[in-house]
């Protein structure tokens, strides 16, 4: 008897409802300051459902013969999450060569679970034990929080000469949970399940950058190293081979270097670019640091832009291919029995966009992307494979 390998087809319809509000306003307190500020709301509602049918055949073990699986899963949620935001930045000539710019921002996040509910189904032909369904487990538990954090962020621009600026920024961040991250349970492009956490704590960090821009007629070079110390980061650690759960990681420290480049051909339209990330994350846990955290050492973008315009309408179009070198992940909780740490090896893909904006003030568009051209098959996670060869079309409009 031949055994058929257990497979895992997942479905879901999901529908989401952005809806948001913004206001700013523009105040000019004084011949050298200008200050923006306003608020924003954002509305996010979830209404999905799940199905997960799992078939196949255990394999065989020396006290334990294989097994037959056939069960299928069906989940609901209902859910929503809504943030408001105070904001207010400005920015100060201090001298004709050196801007200061600062800022403050409140951002209050809720999320509220309102339903999770469904069932579980053993088939007739599956002969695994039936345990009894878990849904909390299975599906992930109804819920209700709410988060805030007032950040605050501060720069200095210095431009020595006419074409080169210098620059030194500090910013904090604040992101809460999504409602995945804290209620559902999620299998989908896995064998494995995903548990939510209702316990997770937003991610805060501190971030610094400096760098330098040059920009002549044809050329701009731009580069930039950075530093950003994170605590509570968010990410799924796996607790067993067939389970992971959505945790804070201690600290997080990101460092590296950006590198941007490029060269318009002014009497065509075209622009050769380059832009280069160098990378290096490392997760503290508390008991165990590794830079083994599934963070690309290298991202890159490069290519050929082009614009232009025909009969009033303007055009732009852009060849470009996109790069991330290997990545290595490491489970902290590693034991001879069970060890969920990984590689996943690099890729390069190569795409094509273009599109065409029209109207009195350019304010509608139509854009078009051919993305994967060669069908490259890759992950940057385990979870899932990126998508293959596809085509995206988006129209935009200004109002």
């Amino acid at each position: 008897m031949i055994n058929s390998p257990v497979v895992v087809d997942n479905y879901a319809d999901n529908s989401l409802d952005q809806y948001g509000f913004s206001l700013q306003t523009n105040w000019s307190v004084s011949d050298s300051t200008f200050i923006v500020a306003g608020y924003e709301f954002n509305n996010d509602d979830l209404d999905a459902q799940s199905h997960v049918h799992t078939v196949g055949d255990t394999p065989a073990m020396p006290t334990m013969p294989s097994m037959h699986i056939d069960t299928e899963k069906q989940g609901f949620f209902k859910g929503a999450m809504t943030t408001h935001a105070l904001f207010a930045s400005a920015e100060t000539n201090l001298v004709d060569t050196v801007t200061l710019s600062y800022g403050a921002r409140y951002t209050y996040v809720k999320t509220d679970m309102d339903d999770i509910h469904g069932y579980k189904v053993y088939n007739p032909s599956n002969t695994t034990p039936q345990r009894p369904f878990n849904p909390d487990q299975e599906l992930g538990k109804a819920g209700k929080q709410h988060d805030d954090r007032v950040v605050f962020n501060a720069g200095l621009v210095w431009h020595p000469v006419n074409d080169l600026a210098l620059r030194a920024n500090w910013a904090q961040g604040f992101r809460a949970p999504l409602l995945q991250e804290r209620y559902i349970a999620t299998s989908m492009g896995s064998t494995s399940t995903t548990l939510g956490n209702p316990d997770l704590k937003p991610e805060t960090s501190n971030n610094f950058e400096v760098g330098a821009r040059w920009m002549s007629n044809s050329i701009m070079l731009d580069a930039a190293m950075f530093y950003s110390k994170a605590k509570n980061y968010i990410q799924a650690l796996p607790i067993s081979s067939s389970l992971s759960r959505y945790e804070n990681v201690g600290e997080a420290t990101t460092y590296g270097l950006e590198l941007t480049g490029s060269y318009e051909i002014k009497s065509i339209g075209l622009e050769p670019y380059v832009n280069l990330t160098l990378m290096r994350r490392q997760f503290d846990y508390g008991n165990v640091e590794t830079y083994k955290t599934a963070t690309p050492a290298v991202i890159a973008r490069y290519g050929f832009r082009w614009n232009g315009e025909a009969n009033g309408l303007g055009l732009h179009a852009d060849a470009y291919a996109r790069t991330i070198s290997k990545t290595e992940y490491q489970d902290p909780s590693a034991t001879a029995r069970s060890d969920s740490s990984y590689r996943l090896g690099g890729a390069t893909t190569f795409n094509l966009t273009g599109g065409v904006t029209f109207g009195d003030q350019k304010q509608y568009g139509l854009d078009a992307g051919f993305y994967n051209i060669f069908d490259k098959a890759y992950r940057e996670q385990t979870a899932i494979y990126e998508p293959g060869r596809y085509l995206a079309v988006k129209l935009n409009a200004k109002f």
